[in-house]
C-alpha cells in the first residue's frame, strides 16, 4: 500500500431542499366575467400563478367554483375546476339560463373555494371576481309600420308588414311569429 497519499476536503454536506414546502398560488384568471341570456356560455378559468417546482404543478387537485347567484339565472352555481398534474389552468362552462325575466344588468360574485381534495400546499388569491349579467331581455315593441293597407281584387294582394321598434335590446336576435287574421 502507499503511504503517500493524504485525503484533503473529507466533509461533504448534502442539503435536501423542500420544494413542496413552498406553496402554490391559485387564483381567478380575471376579476370580472360579463353573460347575457342571448350568448349564455362563458369561460370562467383558475391559473396557478406561483410555483417553484419546475413543473406547474406536481400533483392533481381541483377547486370549486361557486356562483353566488340570488336568481334562477344559472344551471348550475357550484362547479369543480380540476388543475391535471403539471397543468397550471383549469377552466369550467357556466351557462347563464333564459328565465324570460327581464334583467337589469343583476351582478353576482364568482369565488374558488376549497374543496376536500386541495391540499394544504395550495393557497387561493384573488379569488372572487364579479360576473355581469348583462339585461337582453326587455321586451321587444314589434308592430305594423303602418296603420292602413289597401288592396284590390285585380292587384291580387298588398304588402303588410311588421317591424321591431327597438331592435337593440338585444332579444331582437330571437325568432318569433305573428299571426294575422
Amino acid at each position: 500500500a502507499r503511504t503517500n497519499i493524504s485525503l484533503s476536503r473529507t466533509n461533504l454536506q448534502i442539503a435536501i431542499v423542500d420544494n413542496e414546502t413552498a406553496p402554490v398560488i391559485v387564483e381567478l384568471e380575471k376579476t370580472g366575467y360579463t353573460a347575457s341570456e342571448s350568448h349564455p356560455l362563458i369561460i370562467i378559468c383558475a391559473v396557478i400563478t406561483d410555483n417553484s417546482s419546475d413543473c406547474a404543478v406536481e400533483f392533481q387537485f381541483e377547486v370549486m367554483l361557486t356562483v353566488n347567484a340570488t336568481t334562477e339565472d344559472f344551471s348550475e352555481t357550484q362547479l369543480p375546476l380540476v388543475f391535471a398534474a403539471c397543468e397550471a389552468i383549469a377552466c369550467a362552462e357556466v351557462e347563464v339560463e333564459d328565465d324570460s325575466i327581464a334583467e337589469t344588468d343583476e351582478s353576482f360574485s364568482v369565488m374558488l373555494e376549497r374543496s376536500d381534495s386541495l391540499d394544504s400546499r395550495i393557497e387561493l388569491s384573488a379569488s372572487i371576481a364579479n360576473l355581469t349579467i348583462e339585461g337582453d331581455d326587455d321586451a321587444m315593441v314589434v308592430g305594423f309600420n303602418s296603420t292602413t293597407y289597401t288592396g284590390t281584387e285585380t292587384a291580387g294582394h298588398a304588402r303588410v308588414c311588421v317591424e321591431v321598434s327597438n331592435p337593440s335590446s338585444g332579444g331582437a336576435v330571437r325568432p318569433f311569429s305573428i299571426t294575422m287574421f
